[in-house]
């Protein structure tokens, strides 16, 4: 019997960050500013391209220290600057890509001069792919913490 889609596991990760929402909006929806930061520290973005509309595509290329070059791709569903983002989230390399797609939500809440961003991160295959996923937003977290305060 085949798992329902509702109980495929997902994680939740929230971060504060010292800086205002439209500029960790900027920072998440820049491809420019993407290439600084996203990814864990074992990962450096080699190309990324986004089209920031609803049904737009994003390819990202990550160069991993133990996996060589990667890429990931998906479609944005919804935008609503600064607010929120969701976008499917899809691996393209072996043999991540049999994770099949996924669904990112971002949310971006203003608390002044600071920013609470909220990651849900839904229809993981399994605990091993939730957790893996758990400390790759951790470290992608990390570094876009380190370029937020780098780049005032």
């Amino acid at each position: 019997m085949d798992t329902p889609l509702t109980t495929a596991p997902s994680l939740q990760i929230e971060r504060v960050f010292e800086a205002t929402r439209s500029r960790i909006f900027k920072a998440w929806t820049d491809p420019e500013a993407m290439k600084e930061w996203f990814g864990p520290a074992s990962c450096r973005v080699i190309e990324a391209d986004l089209d920031l509309r609803v049904g737009g595509e994003y390819n990202v290329k990550i160069n991993n220290e133990e996996m060589g070059e990667i890429g990931l791709t998906g479609r944005f569903i919804e935008i609503d600057a600064p607010k929120k983002l969701v976008y499917t989230w899809q691996w393209t390399t072996p043999p991540m890509d049999a994770m099949g797609e996924t669904r990112v939500t971002v949310e971006f809440t203003d608390l002044g001069q600071q920013t609470r961003v909220d990651i849900v991160h839904d229809g993981l295959p399994g605990d091993e792919a939730r957790e893996n996923h758990q400390e790759g937003w951790t470290g992608t977290l990390d570094k876009l913490e380190q370029y937020i305060s780098c780049n005032v």
